[in-house]
């Protein structure tokens, strides 16, 4: 059989439980449908079995509710009348699809779905009439329809039949709440929960000017806010009031002091925590505040007003591996990114609390030929103990082995980590010593000293005009020939205190002997014995002029044994030349 269901009228009208309205009986939620039955293009008479599923398309779609059955439904000319009840939750304002299936005669089979679907249209007496089941009310003057709306859950819904909160409003208003009172809160919430927040405030708009919450106070009464939000649970992380912007320029929190005059804030934040935090932001910078005041103006003004010995006036923390506490930009020519003031303290100071942290640092990065760190004026670096004797501050440099460090009660110190210190200038003497601990001399070297070939000399001033008691050098033979130079090794315990010196032969002199020659030439080095007498040492450089003026006077002497030799030779000359006179003569007297 084909069958063909078609409604006489395209309504759904309630059915009312009396005709008594004084009773007040609630209304139900079935429905009656008149619909008309055809079969081979005649009506149908007879019995018929009548499914009806509500959809939410006339095509596909969802099932929305169903399906529901109407068994043995009398069909008389093709005119049938049943009951339909889908709950009222079915019906939610949006648009509604019955699809019917019919089995002729009743009990006969499966369901022949009919086509199409039947649009459910909107009567005068709906199933949501504003007062009368207690889960919509409309506007005053219909519209907006279902501008209050209460779900299943209890949920208020207004502007919204979706309530996902206990009171959820929505409107294209400028304002979704209002709240005002002659009393002391206009508005007022709280959070029981450890990790809740008693008000909380998004702006989601990707662009424009956004705010989390904006907060006035017009009140002159000292004390007066603008917002006061309390978080009451002991423990846990709890907040007085939670503000999100997930705008990409948005603020959280914006606040603003409009008075053009007296010591304002735009925002104000206080913890009474010895331990606690005014201000706590996250993310990559944890906070922004800037200042846009023509002149002086401040970014950020921190102050600490506490009784203690020890208070913060700006705290920043990163918990990020890489990250800073205190972050500072300076876009500006010119401009800097951190400024510290302080009339007795210190402007800037850093505190590294862990083994390994560092407690401030500068980077200058590629490109840029500015140093990473200026002062101008002095810059003072302490050990953690300083004054007490012994104590180290350093300057490490490169990749943290190179450093300068200042001893108490020793002087400074320039050297490499693994080895002794290179370079010593003494506290108080100002003398310096490579390689050791200056004693003596204004330079003192431990080992071997050297130059390039051909250039440089050590010079000293010789000048005539500064000279007195001039004389020459004399019997310089003599002299050196006093003077004992000897080949010797140095003791093993002397090569153990000065490692540099090798196990091998040297030559130069004996202080005590040389002293018996040149005795202002040899003196203490400061250096001690076990037995705590002093080292002497020598200057041998008496030795550099005694040698030239030795050569001098071996010249001199060089010098009257040629003439004496010359003369020699004149006379041999002239003796050779009589004798060969003689030898003539003998002979020709002979003859």
């Amino acid at each position: 059989m084909k069958a063909l269901c078609s409604p006489i009228v395209p309504i759904v009208v309630l059915l009312v439980a009396g005709s008594d309205v004084r009773a007040q009986a609630p209304v139900g939620t079935a429905f009656t449908y008149q619909g008309r039955l055809n079969s081979s293009g005649q009506p149908y008479t007879g019995s018929a079995d009548i499914q009806f599923t509500l959809y939410d398309a006339a095509v596909g779609g969802h099932i929305v509710a169903g399906p529901y059955a109407s068994g043995n439904v009398q069909v008389k000319d093709g005119l049938f009348t049943t009951t339909v009840d889908f709950g009222a939750e079915a019906f939610n304002g949006e648009a509604r699809w019955l699809q019917i299936g019919v089995v002729t005669p009743a009990g006969g089979g499966d369901y022949i779905p009919l086509s199409p679907r039947q649009a459910i249209l909107p009567t005068p007496y709906a199933l949501k009439v504003p007062g009368i089941d207690g889960h919509s009310l409309n506007a005053a003057d219909g519209d907006p329809i279902d501008a209050l709306f209460v779900n299943n859950d209890g949920y208020v819904g207004i502007g919204t039949t979706s309530p996902l909160y206990a009171l959820h409003v929505e409107t294209t208003s400028d304002r979704a709440i209002y709240g005002r009172t002659q009393g002391t809160l206009g508005a007022y919430g709280i959070s029981d929960n450890p990790n809740g927040c008693g008000v909380r405030g998004d702006a989601t708009s990707p662009s424009g000017w956004n705010a989390g919450g904006v907060f006035n106070c017009w009140s002159s009464t000292p004390g007066a806010s603008g917002v006061t939000g309390t978080a009451w649970a002991a423990t846990g992380r709890t907040h007085g009031g939670a503000f999100e912007s997930h705008s990409d320029k948005g603020y959280g929190v914006y606040g603003r002091a409009r008075a053009p005059s007296g010591f304002t804030c735009g925002g104000y934040f206080e913890s009474d925590s010895p331990f606690g935090i005014g201000v706590h932001g996250t993310g990559y910078w944890g906070g922004s505040f800037v200042s846009e005041a023509p002149i002086g103006g401040v970014g950020t003004g921190g102050s600490c007003r506490g009784g203690g010995e020890v208070g913060v006036g700006v705290y920043g923390h990163s918990d990020n591996t890489f990250g800073g506490g205190v972050m500072g930009c300076g876009d500006g020519p010119h401009t800097d990114g951190v400024v510290g003031l302080t009339n007795d303290g210190f402007g800037v100071e850093g505190i590294a609390l862990l083994d390994g942290g560092i407690a401030g640092y500068f980077e200058s990065r590629e490109g840029n030929t500015a140093p990473a760190l200026q002062t101008l004026g002095d810059a003072l670096v302490q050990g953690r103990d300083w004054p007490g004797a012994g104590v180290e501050s350093r300057l490490l440099l490169g990749d943290g082995n190179h450093y300068i460090k200042s001893v108490a009660g020793q002087g400074v110190r320039i050297g490499t980590y693994g080895a002794a210190d290179l370079v010593r200038l003494q506290e108080g003497s100002g003398l310096v010593g490579i390689g050791r601990t200056p004693t003596a001399h204004k330079l003192e070297v431990e080992g071997n000293a050297s130059k390039t070939a051909g250039s440089g000399a050590w010079e000293i001033n010789s000048d005539a005009r500064i000279k007195t008691d001039v004389r020459t050098v004399t019997h310089a033979l003599d002299t050196l020939d006093r003077v004992r130079l000897v080949r010797f090794r140095y003791t093993d315990e002397y090569r153990c205190e000065h490692p540099v010196l090798a196990d091998r032969e040297y030559l130069n002199v004996i202080a005590q002997e040389f002293a018996e020659v040149f005795p202002d030439y040899v003196q203490a080095s400061g250096e001690k014995l076990p037995d705590g007498s002093e080292i002497l040492q020598v200057d041998p450089y008496p030795l550099t002029i005694y040698t030239a003026a030795a050569v001098q006077e071996l010249h001199e002497q060089l010098k009257e044994k040629d003439a004496q030799i010359a003369e020699l030779s004149s006379r041999l000359e002239k003796l050779e030349t009589m004798m060969a006179r003689l030898a003539e003569r003998q002979d020709g007297g002979e003859r």
